[in-house]
């Protein structure tokens, strides 16, 4: 197992878009979790199962299926439902961002899952492929209780949580799930400043764009976009390209005690 995985420090995020031509040793794990009580804090947010899955290093092989293709990344190969080593990594707890889904992920997972760690994947409803809808893009606390729910219901699995170091747990998001893995750090937002920011740049800043299409109020933000959604089981949080970071409350983050890593993938706006 390499440092990555032992520590978690700076993460790689270069990507391959080219198919890969054989499975790397690596096995995922196929998980139907039903949305309900997130530990003891966060109430039931959800009617139906969120599909996701776990990426993993394996133990025994078992048959290859391709997992995540779209128009921008070529599928990854892995095998399904493969038994996973008698070990203890690490687990990557992986957020997608709007309008993309667990399997979009495929990339990236494969990619940290190779390094040694697991890395639990999910779709989250009513912002995933095929479901985005700008007024439930705004219901942030929802997608962190996502992440709590899926990390309760692998630990809760004798299987699972046997071969996890359950003192080594990140949450890495990309933009709208970097902002919901800063959520589970304790961050929180302040509906009054992103609603100044809306009215300031207007359509000209595309988060505001596509939610005053869903037919957004910002002068009445739902108690979702802003109240506590901290999970203490998240030793780690790395975020990419987060949004609604022109609302982050300065005292809120000012008390996060885990490590955060901030990764940019270019210029922002404004």
């Amino acid at each position: 197992m390499d440092a990555f995985a032992a520590g978690f420090p700076n993460v790689s995020l270069t990507t391959q878009v080219h198919a890969q031509v054989m499975a790397r040793s690596l096995g995922r794990n196929e998980i139907a979790i039903w949305p309900g009580k997130a530990h003891d804090t966060n109430a039931a947010h959800g009617s139906g199962p969120i599909a996701a899955g776990l990426w993993s290093p394996i133990g025994r092989k078992t048959y290859v299926a391709e997992i995540g293709t779209s128009l921008v990344f070529e599928a990854t190969q892995a095998y399904i439902g493969a038994a996973l080593p008698d070990e203890k990594p690490p687990l990557i707890v992986i957020s997608h961002g709007s309008g993309s889904s667990n399997d979009g992920t495929a990339w990236l997972a494969a990619d940290l899952a190779e390094r040694g760690a697991h890395v639990l994947v999910m779709n989250h409803p009513g912002t995933t492929t095929g479901d985005s809808s700008p007024r439930k893009t705004v219901r942030l606390s929802e997608r962190a209780a996502d992440l709590s729910v899926a990390l309760d219901h692998v630990l809760a699995d004798p299987y699972f949580a046997s071969r996890i170091d359950t003192d080594q747990i990140a949450a890495l998001g990309f933009s709208l799930g970097g902002s919901t893995v800063l959520g589970i750090a304790g961050i929180r937002l302040d509906p009054a400043a992103y609603r100044d920011y809306c009215e300031e740049f207007g359509e000209a800043a595309q988060d505001c764009l596509f939610l005053m299409r869903g037919g957004v109020d910002f002068d009445s933000l739902p108690t979702a976009f802003s109240s506590d959604m901290s999970d203490p089981r998240f030793t780690r949080i790395v975020t990419v390209d987060p949004g609604y970071t022109y609302a982050v409350v300065a005292d809120s983050a000012a008390q996060v005690d885990a490590p955060v890593q901030l990764v940019t993938l270019g210029d922002g706006f404004p």
